[in-house]
């Protein structure tokens, strides 16, 4: 068989082992994970815990808790309901963390699952919000110096950080592994830092999203912004400083906003005029560039968030005043079983493995050596 038949045939094998996720423009398939009577919002997840924002426990609706279902066994359980408010969970592994108000002004708060303990992670003076979670490091934004700067904390040494306290306000942060980005008014732009070797990133210089700032996945970054005149949704390559076209303003009338990435998969919520009755979940893999639709139900969906291809979001669908939780799953993607034939065909150029990341994904993955174009995605079903 002559090399050029076997290269042909080997990514044939290749695509029936590791085809891409799509779905269909009529969505995915959803189903509901907490419709208690009572608003319920900001969902995160990790593996098949998903934890959320819940008002049941207050006839007025004014105060909130935190609330928790392992979709493994369908318990539904509490996590914190203590005094006051607490509000936007995140969750890494078995750790929630999440923004308390029991001392009155908003500190961070986070309990390990595993071992039912509830601890402080910051009780500073005026305000600590809006953290986020990767393994063991937290980080949130701090307002104890008067202004809002990025601080930290590393779970395994119970010790703080601070990430960032430079002239004027950052804030929203987030963060993977050891980089943490966030949103700085020193240009209104989107920065970043590698707490391991110190290596600053200058992502944009303009930033637009209402609310729930960038997002970040190893190396890649989403974010609302304006680029070569052009308003939109952009991902950025921390290893190259490459910037792509996601999703552009102009394409649509429609608000873009909350982006969030797992992989090669972003999301994010699409509406009219920024009512939230409006607003649908898109996504797209970028090695692919292929678009679809995550929800388009009745009422509104958004504030996405995404684990091993488990997608959660609120949802207005049975009343928008009192919306609920909601989750899909992506297809399932076979793992690759001829490890052989992968490294063959990286050998030949046709794929290479990056991140660890999977066919598109999952844990393993393959992206072409033809770099993404920077052009306007074709419109969405």
């Amino acid at each position: 068989m002559n090399p050029a038949r076997n290269s042909y045939l080997a990514v044939l094998l290749l695509a029936a082992m590791c085809f891409d996720r799509q779905a269909s423009a009529d969505g995915l398939d959803e189903f509901a994970i907490s419709t208690y009577s009572a608003f319920q919002q900001f969902p995160d997840v990790s593996g098949q815990v998903v934890v959320w924002e819940d008002g049941r426990g207050a006839a007025s609706g004014t105060e909130y808790d935190i609330y928790g279902k392992d979709l493994g066994t369908g318990v539904e359980f509490s996590v914190t309901t203590a005094t006051g408010s607490q509000y936007r969970p995140v969750i890494s592994g078995d750790v929630v963390v999440w923004e308390d108000y029991r001392n009155g002004g908003a500190d961070i708060y986070a309990k390990n699952l595993s071992t039912g303990v509830e601890f402080p992670i910051s009780t500073a003076s005026r305000n600590q919000r809006r953290p986020q979670i990767d393994g063991n490091l937290i980080v949130w934004q701090d307002e104890r110096n008067g202004g809002s700067d990025i601080y930290g904390f590393d779970l395994l040494t119970n010790m703080e950080f601070v990430v960032s306290s430079a002239v004027g306000d950052q804030f929203r942060p987030a963060i993977s592994g050891d980089t943490v980005i966030w949103v700085d008014s020193r240009n209104r732009g989107v920065q970043g830092l590698n707490l391991s070797t110190s290596t600053a990133y200058a992502i944009n210089n303009t930033f637009t999203a209402d609310f729930r700032g960038p997002a970040i996945d190893g190396e890649t970054v989403v974010w609302m912004g304006v680029r070569d005149g052009v308003e939109g949704l952009y991902r950025t390559d921390l290893t190259t400083g490459d910037y792509f076209l996601v999703r552009a303003q102009s394409e649509t009338s429609q608000l873009i906003q909350t982006p969030v990435i797992e992989g090669s998969t972003i999301l994010w919520g699409e509406g009219e005029g920024g009512a939230p009755n409006l607003f649908d979940i898109y996504g797209e893999d970028f090695t692919n560039g292929n678009t679809f639709f995550v929800s388009n139900a009745a009422g509104g969906q958004y504030y996405p968030a995404i684990d091993n291809g488990l997608i959660v979001w609120t949802d207005g669908r049975s009343n928008q005043n009192s919306p609920n939780i909601y989750g899909a799953v992506l297809p399932t993607i076979p793992e690759p079983t001829n490890l052989a034939l992968v490294a063959m065909l990286a050998g030949w150029g046709l794929v290479r493995r990056r991140r660890l990341q999977g066919c598109s994904g999952s844990r393993l993955a393959r992206h072409s050596y033809q770099s993404d174009r920077k052009a306007t995605k074709p419109s969405l079903p």
